[in-house]
This record gives structure tokens, C-alpha cells and sequence, in this order.
């Protein structure tokens, strides 16, 4: 429980305090015509979403990563934060690595163990999430580099 609220105070932090940075969100034809691009399939889930415009998933073997395009940020921010608290739970007394940064429009948080890779951010209105074995985090970043997430 502390380390949820330790993490919880540090998203706190990284939100209020953000600096002037900004990013572009994707939409989500250019999110999807991206992972196309890469060769996954990208699978239309935005009826099972009330809260988004749009949502869309990838799931390998190895991943999951999942895109939503919500109807309005608060939501998206609020998602963000118990997607957080959700990847310190699963984590739980296992070591790992964070990195947590945010800036006037956006924010993001990985967290990598010894077996899996986790990455959520939100800009805008729109979000990501991504859970995955530790052999596909190279990928993943590239993916995330290449959407700017």
C-alpha cells in the first residue's frame, strides 16, 4: 500500500507540476494506419468503450497494447492514474525500474521487472497502454518513439 501511495503522490507531482513541453496526439486512422504500416493487426473494439470515440487493440502472443480515443481528457486522465495504480499492484513486491514524465499536454509511465514491460500515456483525449514480456520492450519503445507517446 505505501508504494501506491508513494507512486500516487510522484503521478501527482508530474501532473501538476509539468513543464511547458507539449506533444500531438494521434488520431486514431493515424494510430491504426501506423501499427498497420508495422504489420499488426489492429483490432476495431471502440462499441466495448462508452467513455471513446475510438479503441483499438493489438494483442500478440507477447503484448497487449490498446489505443482509446476518449470523449473527453478527464476521463482519459483519470484512466491513466488507475492504470498506474493497477501496474504497481501486479507488480507488487517485485523489483522494477520507473520512469515517469509529463508535460503540459501529456504524461507517461513505464515501469520494466526482470520479466515484463508496462508503459501507459495519455495526451489530450487519448491514451495507451501497453503490457508486455521484457523480450518485446525494444520493439515497443520503437513503436512508442514512432507514434511520440
Amino acid at each position: 500500500m505505501k508504494r501506491v501511495r508513494i507512486l500516487l503522490l510522484g503521478l501527482l507531482c508530474v501532473l501538476l507540476t509539468g513543464c511547458a513541453d507539449t506533444r500531438k496526439a494521434l488520431s486514431p486512422d493515424e494510430f491504426s494506419e501506423t501499427l498497420k504500416g508495422l504489420d499488426y493487426t489492429v483490432l476495431d473494439k471502440t462499441d466495448t468503450v462508452d467513455y471513446a470515440d475510438a479503441a483499438y487493440y493489438v494483442n500478440t502472443d507477447d503484448f497487449e497494447f490498446v489505443y482509446i480515443n476518449g470523449k473527453r481528457r478527464y476521463d482519459i486522465e483519470g484512466l491513466f492514474v488507475e492504470e498506474c495504480k493497477n501496474m504497481v499492484s501486479i507488480i507488487g513486491s517485485e523489483e522494477y525500474e520507473k520512469d515517469l514524465h509529463s508535460g503540459e499536454n501529456y504524461a507517461y509511465a513505464k515501469f520494466t521487472t526482470k520479466d515484463n514491460f508496462y508503459y501507459v500515456s495519455w495526451i489530450d483525449d487519448t491514451y495507451i497502454y501497453i503490457k508486455a514480456s521484457i523480450s518485446e520492450r525494444e520493439d515497443l519503445e520503437y513503436i512508442i518513439e514512432k507514434l511520440g507517446y
